[in-house]
């Protein structure tokens, strides 16, 4: 709900041309961080549960929206329309996915300075979590291609 309503207001505004694809993801996005906060398993929060003993489901949401945001970005955004070389375009994208999400870690920052039993991790946790969001970033270019036109 909280995507569609800033989908709508984006396109009304004609900052984006969201279709449902783009939504989709946002969606996807959006439902990573809400089961990883509020779904438990054992005695733990997903986001605190590790996967396969290898990485925890937080690294994977991060990574994830990386991913996620990069697709946005290319597909709904006056970036998509830019007429730029291929790699500054790309550059610039991951750049700015990357500043999003170092926008969210300073909240949760801000949110642990202030409320001391907040469960987020700390510095050191936000940049992992940048870090698998960068990834995340990288890892999906070889697949997209920016929307051109309209």
């Amino acid at each position: 709900l909280f995507s569609a309503t800033v989908a709508v207001w984006l396109r009304a505004r004609r900052h984006a041309d969201i279709d449902g694809t783009t939504l989709a993801l946002l969606q996807l996005g959006l439902l990573l961080h809400w089961v990883g906060a509020s779904v438990t398993v054992g005695d733990e929060r997903l986001y605190d549960t590790v996967l396969a003993g290898l990485v925890r489901f937080d690294k994977v949401v991060h990574f994830a929206n990386g991913a996620i945001t990069v697709a946005v970005l290319l597909r709904a955004t006056p970036l998509a329309r830019a007429r730029l070389d291929r790699a500054f375009l790309l550059l610039v994208t991951v750049l700015t996915a990357l500043g999003l999400a170092a926008l969210v870690e300073l909240v949760e920052l801000a949110v642990l300075s202030t409320i001391p039993t907040a469960a987020t991790g700390g510095a050191v946790d936000g940049m992992r979590d940048l870090l698998a969001g960068l990834l995340g970033s990288l890892c999906v270019l070889p697949i997209l291609r920016p929307r051109r036109g309209r």
